[in-house]
């Protein structure tokens, strides 16, 4: 499909014409957040507003604001907001839809907001108020036995069964708030080492007014539990332990995840027998899972069960040293799996020597520092070295040795806003060699200024401001003799002042949503993408020039 690009330079005054227009179509408010939405940005936008109660009481000491994706429990940012600071900021996130929580410690006379949904494109956006809210639902999570109650997680699912709320149960007893009138159904779920299992789901019904309901949540037995471990006997924590029923033909099963101690406790099982299976996280995958055993629910005296992972047998060894031939102590050399998911670290010793294992599969290997490393400014300019190990449980041992370069100057200067201030937020300046090394600094948020170790050799300067407001000068290369500290000057951010705005077409005239538009400068980092809207149209804030 052919395509037809219309871009128009605005000038400065329409710009801030049009910069107004922003502010009320994406934040009905008044001042104070409506500063920070006052700008569009680049690909995505800041969120901000702030959070109060319902009785005008202080907000409670660790309250936080919450960003999701609808549909979605991961958190995509999060700010803490306080009595002497109830304004909340998140972000830059990309263009998208998101959901937006306020959410009170346990034990506060409050409990979370009712969700807010925001609509980020291509500008900052001021959500309002989040109020937090009185409990609507007051209740306890007791043990198997009904008598003692027990720390647990609560959800909170909705009629068509997706969860709309979680909350917890640290010493048995909850409170819920913030939903919207209608049919809900509570379950509570186990967090301490003991062979419950989930309770059974109890529905609720949500009224206007302020009646609070009370109810009680009590977990199951689980049918069998145990322990993960190592060969050594340590915890294995995160694995994923499977009963799978046999003759279900896969169809039928229940699944539980190991706690920091190794405990695991799977219950709903029909009496019959079981295959029971475990597999180690992303984080362990170099591990090998235990041989599947088969088990018979109930289970009698065979509770509880241990299964045991194995160190594979596959082994990389080496050694990190400076190009000086010093060895390193405290490095961190990492290991990812390239074919499938894995990965594992260790540290090197005094000598510099450390040892990996790892299970078969081709693996890609790399050093970096940490805040214990000795000595602690280097780079590795290298791509990661891969390793393989077949399939197999024969015993092998690779070696793989990795010199680092000494950074033996230094690169110092200053950043400043336009006006000649220091910047009110994160800016990191990064130095870059055609040889790969790579090394970065943040600004002293006191008075602007970097100081950066590298090795000798030259390098190419971008700065990058965290407030998408703001874009990087464009700096001369610079070069940087052995043993020397180079000032790269003052260096003065730019405001995003002017818009590329415009419309993408298909050969018939009708307007093409999706569309990626970058623009970049000639030459140098930094610029703006963006994506078209449903009616074709962008923009893409950039410094004049």
């Amino acid at each position: 499909m052919g395509l037809v690009l219309a871009l128009v330079l605005l000038s400065i005054a329409a710009i801030q014409a049009q910069a107004s227009s922003i502010v009320a179509d994406t934040a009905m408010a008044p001042d104070g957040p409506l500063a920070a939405a006052a700008y569009a940005t680049t690909g995505g936008g800041i969120i901000t507003g702030t959070v109060s109660t319902p009785d005008a009481n202080p907000i409670p000491p660790g309250t936080v604001v919450r960003l999701y994706e609808p549909g979605s429990w991961d958190v995509k940012g999060w700010a803490s907001v306080s009595a002497g600071k109830p304004s909340f900021s998140i972000g830059p996130v990309p263009n998208g839809l998101y959901v937006l929580k306020a959410i009170p410690p346990a034990g506060s006379p409050y409990t979370q907001s009712e969700p807010k949904t925001v609509s980020v494109f291509n500008a900052n956006v001021y959500a309002g108020e989040l109020w937090l809210t009185f409990p609507q639902v007051v209740g306890t999570v007791l043990d198997p036995t009904g008598t003692t109650p027990t720390q647990a997680e609560v959800r909170v699912y909705a009629g068509s069964g997706m969860v709309v709320q979680v909350t917890e149960a640290p010493t048995g007893t909850f409170k819920v708030g913030g939903l919207p009138v209608g049919n809900y159904a509570l379950q509570a779920f186990p967090l301490t080492d003991d062979p419950y299992w989930k309770s059974d789901r109890v529905p609720i019904t949500i009224t206007s007014g302020t009646l609070v309901l009370s109810t009680t949540l009590t977990l199951n037995p689980a049918d069998l539990w145990g322990w993960t471990k190592d060969s050594t006997g340590a915890p294995v924590p995160d694995a994923t332990v499977v009963a799978v029923r046999l003759g279900s033909a896969g169809s039928f099963f229940r699944a539980d995840r190991s706690s920091p101690s190794g405990f695991w406790a799977i219950g709903g099982l029909p009496h019959g027998d079981y295959r029971l299976t475990a597999h180690p996280s992303w984080r362990q995958a170099w591990l090998i899972p235990p041989a599947p055993i088969t088990v018979t629910v109930p289970t009698g005296v065979s509770n509880p069960y241990t299964l045991t992972f194995h160190t594979p047998p596959k082994v990389v060894t080496g050694t990190v040293q400076t190009n000086t031939g010093d060895p390193v102590s405290h490095a961190q050399v990492v290991a990812h799996r390239v074919n499938r998911s894995g990965r594992a670290m260790a540290l090197t010793g005094a000598d510099g020597k450390y040892t990996l294992n790892l299970a078969p599969g081709l693996w890609a290997l790399t050093v970096r520092p940490i805040s214990i490393t000795t000595p602690s400014h280097w780079v590795y300019p290298q791509p990661p070295q891969l390793v393989a190990f077949p399939p197999n449980t024969i015993s092998e041992t690779k070696r793989l040795d990795f010199e680092v370069l000494t950074a033996d100057a230094r690169v110092t200067g200053t950043v400043e806003m336009p006006d000649g201030s220091t910047p009110p937020f994160t800016v990191t300046v990064v130095l870059h060699s055609d040889e790969g090394v790579g090394v970065q600094g943040v600004i002293s948020p006191t008075d602007g200024s970097f100081d950066i170790a590298v090795p000798n050799g030259d390098y190419l300067v971008w700065v990058r401001p965290e407030d998408p407001r703001f874009m990087g000068p464009v700096v001369p290369p610079v070069h940087v003799p052995p043993s020397s500290t180079v000032s790269v000057g003052t260096l003065t951010l730019l405001a995003r002042d002017a818009l590329i705005t415009g419309t993408v077409t298909d050969e018939s005239g009708a307007a093409v949503e999706g569309i990626p538009v970058v623009a970049w400068r000639a030459g140098a980092p930094g610029g703006a993408r963006t994506h078209t809207n449903a009616d074709g149209q962008y923009q893409l804030p950039v410094a004049a020039g």
